[in-house]
């Protein structure tokens, strides 16, 4: 059984929809983390767009990695093991359904933003169309390891 499948999603709605399917299908794990993990991490990478007070990487480094990391994981996807920190880590024990609640809350704030920019906790300073396209890219890459059964 293949341990990651390929997926595009072209939109926030994809993203719930795959999650959908996913939950009511049922799915194998090609890697570490369950469904409703996977869902929480995205919701709390969406959500800390939106919160002023978010932990995030230290404001003179987000535009080295907007300028040097970002690029690369909007045109290649995002690297298979790499470290986030503690702050964006999911619960051991959230369960599926409850993380797929969580990600609907964040994916509505995230389409209810009316800002042209971000600042993103990571990444500084960010048009929102290069956000969504982020979190579009993030997701790909955590469901890309749940295998529908």
């Amino acid at each position: 059984m293949p341990t990651r499948r390929q997926i595009q999603f072209q939109s926030y709605d994809d993203i719930l929809a795959d999650v959908d399917k996913l939950l009511r299908g049922g799915y194998e794990r090609g890697g570490q983390w369950s469904l409703g993990m996977a869902s929480e991490h995205l919701a709390i990478t969406i959500k800390m767009a939106f919160d002023p007070a978010a932990k995030g990487m230290p404001r003179l480094i987000r535009p080295v990695i907007r300028w040097v990391i970002l690029p690369r994981i909007l045109k290649k996807g995002m690297p298979k093991g790499m470290k986030g920190l503690q702050a964006i880590m999911p619960s051991a024990t959230v369960t599926d359904e409850a993380g797929r609640d969580v990600l609907r809350q964040a994916i509505e704030v995230a389409k209810a933003n009316t800002h042209a920019k971000l600042d993103h906790p990571i990444f500084g300073t960010i048009e929102s169309p290069v956000f969504d396209r982020l979190q579009r890219v993030h997701a790909q890459h955590h469901l890309s390891f749940l295998i529908p059964k």
